[in-house]
């Protein structure tokens, strides 16, 4: 089913690198950054049509797996938690304010102003970790690492965070086991303080316990006491 899509976008860049003046409307999708990112490669003539197929699909079933958990969690979180709050009340009206016409609906700058959906997508995953080990990293150097108890981990040992361990420690989140979803949100009076001796910046946005440099807390910001999407340079 794949194949022929597949076939069609690389012969369309391989003849496109032979000719840049070659134009055409190039869909903004998956398939067409794999079949430009091959063709620019030095080895695009040993990769086959059937490899990109099989990337594609397993990218696209991780994709979909994890959203598909992550909005239905949402919904479960928000949709039970106490009517008198008003919580989904709150995000509706957000979303009513920032989608006022056709156009808004398919503008990304409309959706970085919906701070209320962003900081309850944000503690839904807080609170619904996709793994249940995080960080996962391999011991490297030839003699091992050594642990400040003194303890030494040998070259090939695995290292991982219990994540939800992370995200439930009342160091880092005042009531972690309560659905805040406007946590990370501007401080607001119907949420309680945001994280546990919070620093806030100007703006009155949380910034993290005991660090004045975590200003931003974006739904896609990583940061050691948030590893929804791991931390660091492989984070995701």
């Amino acid at each position: 089913m794949l194949r022929p899509l597949i076939e069609e976008r690389f012969d369309y860049f391989a003849r496109k690198k032979k000719d840049p003046s070659l134009v055409k409307n190039e869909p903004n999708d998956m398939i067409t950054w794999l079949a430009r990112a091959v063709t620019d490669s030095p080895v695009s003539g040993t990769i086959a049509y059937e490899e990109v197929a099989i990337h594609y699909m397993f990218l696209s079933i991780a994709a979909i797996q994890t959203s598909m958990a992550s909005s239905t969690h949402f919904f479960l979180d928000l949709m039970s938690s106490p009517p008198e709050l008003g919580y989904y009340e709150r995000i509706r009206e957000e979303a009513a304010a920032v989608f006022k016409t056709e156009e808004d609906w398919g503008s990304s700058a409309s959706v970085t102003k919906l701070t209320l959906v962003d900081s309850a997508l944000r503690e839904s995953l807080r609170k619904n970790v996709q793994l249940t080990r995080g960080l996962m990293r391999e011991v490297m150097p030839k003699d091992g690492i050594n642990l400040p108890d003194g303890r030494n981990l040998p070259q090939g040992t695995w290292l991982g965070i219990a994540v939800q361990g992370v995200h439930s420690d009342n160091r880092f989140y005042s009531n972690p086991d309560k659905f805040e979803p406007f946590r990370f949100a501007k401080m607001d009076p119907v949420s309680t303080e945001t994280q546990k001796t919070p620093i806030t910046g100007n703006d009155g946005i949380n910034t993290g316990k005991g660090s004045s440099e975590r200003k931003n807390v974006q739904l896609s910001t990583t940061s050691d006491i948030f590893l929804g999407f791991g931390y660091g340079r492989t984070a995701w």
